[in-house]
């Protein structure tokens, strides 16, 4: 036996993806039983009803093989990518709220000395005027 079942697994995964799903019926069978999406290629050997994404290929065919196998692992690296840059927004985004709370408070800080300045004018403009 070459790897264990799924039901062993610590973490249940997001989606299987099954090369020869005929060989490898007992995998989508046990797939489906845990409600884990299949993506499978699918020959004519294969029953694509039991697949949830089935990608009709030569599933004997080494070239076949290789070529879906690269586009499927290239979906994955640029969907972790994706998850990475969404991620990275929140933290900016704190940032900018902490930068905008800042800038506020700088805003505060200069209207309140203005205005404090312009009741000290104005003062000694009344204490002038009253003399």
């Amino acid at each position: 036996m070459f790897y264990g079942g799924i039901a062993d697994m610590v973490k249940v995964p997001d989606a299987v993806f099954v090369i020869d799903t005929h060989l490898e019926r007992l995998a989508v069978d046990e797939a489906r039983d845990m409600h884990i999406p299949v993506v499978g290629i699918t020959d004519t050997n294969a029953d694509p009803t039991i697949i949830n994404y089935p990608i009709p290929a030569n599933d004997d065919a080494v070239g076949s093989v290789q070529l879906i196998v690269h586009h499927i692992v290239d979906a994955w690296i640029e969907g972790k990518k994706q998850e990475e840059a969404e991620k990275q927004p929140v933290m900016s985004e704190k940032k900018e709220v902490s930068t905008e709370k800042k800038l506020s408070e700088r805003i505060v800080k200069k209207e309140s000395k203005e205005k404090k300045t312009t009741a000290k004018k104005t003062a000694k403009k009344v204490v002038i005027e009253e003399k």
